[in-house]
């Protein structure tokens, strides 16, 4: 990969430096500066001088603070917040994730995996399908994350040789699975419920077409999701009582999200190019990110007093694309390290997964206590994600190099 060789080049440079002549010295010096710039700048031309197969984020989670939705007034959309603390390996990452999805992109695998004793997905109830206001990622997000390329927050870094120092002692299993027209312990939603003048459109049951509505829940098909689409992935617990916290009215369950320190998500999915799309907003833009799941359940999209969204309760943005039809798949965090209470904080990587656009591409992310670390990794085609995954896969996935961040 090109980073790879930069450093080689850099490596190159310093021999040159000390046996060189001067002339020598200077061209040496001058074509690395070139290669430098070009790959600094390759974020607005699609050019992957930064392309890798694994990001390795450390040092995430702190103890701090957000302002938490207590309560939404339909008759004034005035929302109540109070002040939440949070602290632990990951945090606030450690609390329940909801996984969104934005098209175009087909998905074809979706499951969630601890450590130890977690229980197997099989003995849950399975659903199959027996028969077969517009939205977009939060524009706050999208202004932040485009920026990571050429400036990261101070209490980040990133470097291209990083790998997890240890791995894990135990096999992970599967909580939750999905697969074209099957699914257990796994709800899509989407955006298209009620409609609030005050809050938007609530939540509801995401039709298998991946795109419209259903009066329960539905698996999805083997369907392109075309631009501009979201739908999201919640677990089959549904909310019960004060156990999701507060949850805007609706006229579906709400249902709990993906939670604990340790947890590993995985993904099959393609990213079709879409440049004929009818839609005006995100034309060819997919992604695919985790937010903590108390925010779709209030306000996903709208104001900040009625989402925990703007105080730091935490987006993790996985694999997208952050403009139209480019090839390249950022990654970056949104919470409040390093700026507590905001959602200025966090960090990124500049490098980037290459975007699959015709064959599928399988990736897993792994929360692991244990090493302290946040793996996204590209795994390998002939990967299966079974009812286990044995410790030493897992350890495999751990170590493999590629670009390092440090929040």
């Amino acid at each position: 990969m090109i980073h790879r060789y930069l450093q080689i080049l850099k490596n190159l440079l310093n021999y040159i430096n000390l046996y060189c002549n001067l002339e020598t010295r200077i061209l040496a010096m001058f074509l690395y500066t070139l290669i430098a710039i070009y790959c600094s700048i390759s974020f607005f031309f699609d050019i992957h001088c930064l392309a890798t197969d694994a990001i390795v984020y450390s040092n995430v989670g702190y103890s701090g603070s957000y302002m938490d939705v207590v309560s939404m007034d339909e008759s004034s959309c005035q929302c109540s917040q109070t002040s939440t603390s949070f602290s632990g390996t990951f945090a606030p990452f450690n609390e329940e994730l909801s996984v969104h999805f934005r098209g175009p992109i087909t998905l074809l695998q979706f499951g969630v995996y601890t450590p130890g004793g977690g229980s197997s997905y099989k003995k849950r109830e399975e659903q199959d399908n027996e028969q077969g206001h517009e939205h977009r990622k939060r524009e706050a997000s999208a202004v932040l994350t485009s920026t990571v390329e050429s400036q990261l927050p101070s209490s980040s870094s990133s470097s291209s040789t990083g790998s997890s120092s240890s791995g894990t002692s135990s096999s992970w299993n599967q909580v939750a699975y999905f697969s074209p027209g099957s699914c257990s312990n796994v709800v899509f939603m989407n955006h298209k419920g009620d409609w609030s003048n005050c809050f938007g459109s609530a939540l509801t049951y995401c039709a298998s077409n991946g795109v419209d509505t259903a009066s329960s829940a539905q698996a999805l098909d083997e369907v392109q999701v075309g631009s501009n689409n979201e739908f999201i992935i919640f677990s089959s617990t549904e909310c019960s009582g004060n156990d999701c916290g507060c949850c805007r009215s609706s006229s579906v369950p709400y249902y709990h999200g993906f939670g604990g320190t340790s947890k590993m998500f995985v993904f099959e999915f393609k990213m079709p190019n879409d440049s004929g799309s009818s839609t005006t907003e995100n034309v060819d833009m997919p992604a695919i990110w985790l937010l903590n799941a108390k925010i779709p359940r209030t306000v996903q999209y709208g104001s900040s007093s009625c989402s925990c969204w703007s105080t730091g309760c935490g987006e993790f943005d996985i694999f997208e694309v952050l403009s139209s039809g480019s090839s390249a798949l950022s990654n970056d965090i949104h919470d409040g390290q390093g700026s507590d209470g905001t959602c200025s904080g966090g960090g990124g990587s500049s490098a980037t997964f290459d975007r699959p656009t015709s064959n599928s591409m399988k990736a897993v992310v792994i929360f692991n206590e244990e090493s302290g670390t946040i793996n996204i990794v590209k795994v390998s085609d002939d990967t299966t994600f079974g009812g286990s995954i044995d410790a030493s896969t897992v350890s495999g996935w751990l170590s493999t190099s590629g670009n390092s961040v440090s929040l």
